[in-house]
């Protein structure tokens, strides 16, 4: 991704995001955004940031001031917690499905809709009070592109899977996919 003006107010946003989920001390918090303020207003040329990078440094500096060594454990904790609650109903459905296309659709789009785990999404509100729903919503959509046919090809061609995970909780439905993909007859 091409660094932005806009990249330098998420950055921002994010160490005001990090400072309330490390400490309750508001004194910490004011000491992390405006560290922020500092590094951000240290930077000679767009052109030499990574956006990633940005968010990273806020992470760092983040735990450095606070000592809290996972802001986001609470949320991690939680969202694995809901998404392992659900999983027996959610691998029932799979199990009753008429047909392997159907199960792996299902399977797969739990892969997908796990994605609605993510604490750190500009304009995107995640909400752990509404997990289930945010959850179940997403999985009685249908899929914009269906794929799945061509998936399964493939993994029967293939030798190896790399299966790549960014979000706490989405272990718990990856898992499960790669579960039923391991057991799916060729």
């Amino acid at each position: 991704m091409m660094p932005q003006l806009l990249c330098l107010l998420c950055t921002f946003r994010t160490a005001y995001d990090l400072a309330k989920k490390s400490t309750n001390d508001e004194k910490l918090q004011t000491k992390i955004i405006l560290e922020t303020a500092r590094s951000l207003a240290a930077i000679d040329e767009m052109n030499t940031l990574i956006p990633a990078a940005l968010h990273t440094q806020v992470c760092r500096m983040a735990r450095r001031i606070t000592g809290n060594p996972d802001p986001f454990s609470r949320l991690i904790m939680f969202s694995n917690d809901q998404a392992l609650k659900m999983l027996p109903a959610l691998e029932e459905k799979i199990k009753a499905s008429r047909d392997t296309n159907e199960a792996v659709r299902l399977a797969v789009k739990m892969a997908i809709c796990e994605n609605v785990i993510d604490f750190e999404v500009e304009n995107y509100d995640f909400s752990l009070e509404g997990f289930d729903s945010q959850l179940i919503g997403c999985l009685e959509k249908g899929l914009a592109i269906d794929h799945t046919v061509l998936l399964m090809q493939q993994l029967e061609r293939s030798g190896e899977v790399l299966y790549l995970l960014d979000n706490a909780g989405e272990i718990v439905f990856g898992k499960s996919l790669i579960d039923f993909l391991k057991m799916t007859p060729e």
